[in-house]
């Protein structure tokens, strides 16, 4: 299909789920970021380095807030 096709291609990292190993997480590129995810699958919370692209179980964070 098309757009598996192009979102195949926009997404060309995928960061798997260190606790289940099942739960993905898609990236268009490497980023000297970390950011915290749920996983879509088990619904536990771990750590994904966009730079290394190394992922670690964690717990869920309290939200600082937004900046306006």
């Amino acid at each position: 299909m098309e757009v598996d096709r192009i979102m195949q291609h926009l997404f060309s990292r995928h960061l798997i789920c260190p606790i289940c190993k099942k739960g993905e997480v898609l990236a268009d590129g490497k980023a000297k970021v970390t950011i915290s995810v749920m996983c879509p699958k088990c619904k536990s919370f771990f750590l994904a380095d966009l730079d290394t692209m190394q992922t670690e179980k964690t717990t869920a964070q309290k939200r600082l807030g937004r900046m306006k």
